[in-house]
Order: structure tokens, then sequence, then C-alpha cells
């Protein structure tokens, strides 16, 4: 037996053919799996055309903006009794003085356009929920109409509604301070 590890021609050729084929075996093999998850994803999540932004001029905040206003939107005509949802409303607590004006709300959402906080606001009434619209502008200038039920001098009970009215209208209820977005 011989232990000749001697390098010759023709064994440099035969291994430098065998390492090019595992090379073109390994692309070809990633082309075809780029190829197979790249439809197996376009099909099952087709990106969504984007709109285009419109570009809108930034004016200089107002130092001292107006406080808000909420908004009256109740019907003129009395709501259906079909099992109106109740919300409680907390005992005053005589142990300690807190200020007399509500503190906490509940929002149920905030909107750029005063037609989808309008469209919510009926959503709410047809489940029992008297809401209201507060409209707010930012530090940027931007209106916001905040969909807002309820006054809560504390935090626990405005959590404690908060809890039960996203329960029963599955709806995404915060609590926010009465009078900030």
């Amino acid at each position: 037996m011989s232990y000749d590890f001697s390098f010759e021609k023709k064994n440099a050729v035969i291994l430098t053919s065998c390492v090019l084929l595992i090379a073109v075996l390994l692309v070809l093999a990633g082309f075809l799996l780029g190829i197979r998850s790249s439809s197996s994803n376009a099909s099952a999540s087709k990106p969504q055309p984007v709109p285009p932004v419109q570009a809108r001029s930034v004016e200089k905040p107002n130092p001292l903006p107006s406080p808000p206003t909420p908004l009256d939107v109740s019907p003129s005509e009395p709501l259906p009794a079909s099992a109106p949802l109740q919300i409680e409303k907390p005992s005053p607590d005589h142990s300690h003085k807190s200020h007399p004006s509500p503190q906490f709300s509940l929002q149920i959402g905030a909107f750029r356009s005063k037609q989808n906080a309008e469209a919510r606001v009926k959503i709410l009434k047809d489940q029992g929920v008297a809401a209201t619209i507060m409209s707010i502008r930012d530090a940027l200038g931007t209106t916001w109409f905040a969909v807002r039920t309820g006054a809560y001098s504390d935090l626990p009970s405005a959590t404690k509604a908060a809890q039960a009215m996203s329960a029963t209208t599955n709806e995404f209820v915060i609590v926010r301070p009465a009078q900030s977005l």
C-alpha cells in the first residue's frame, strides 16, 4: 500500500471540477428556493398601492391654543329602549377633597375627519352609549375629533368603566385626562 499523496495535474482538475459543480448546485438551489418562497409570499400578501401624500404647508402653531369644546351630537328623537348600556358613575368620595370638575373620560377614538367621528358616535348610540365629540387642536395645529363618553373624578373608577365598556361593546376604550388629546 502506497501512502504517496503527490498532487498531480489530473487530481487538481478533478478537485477543481468537483468544487465548481458543488458551487453551481448551491447557487441553483438558492435560486429555486428564492423563487418558491417569493411566489408563495407574494400570493399571501400582495402589497397594497400607497396613495400619494399631499404636501401641506406647516403653519406656526398658536402660542395659546383655544380650550377644547365638546360638540353635542345628540339625536333629536329619543333612542329606542333596547337594553341601553349602563355605565356606572362613581359615587362622590367624601373622605378627601378633590377637584369638582371631572378629571378623566373614556375615549373610543380620535379622528381627523368629523364625519368619521360622527359615524363612530352613531354606532355607539346604537349600542346605547351616550358619546360626544370633542374638538382638540394639537401642537402642530391639526384638529382632532375625539369621541368621548363619561366623566370620572379618579383613575380607578374610570379604568373600571373602560374595562366594562370594552367587554360590552367590543370597542377599544382608553382612559384619558378630561380636557386633553
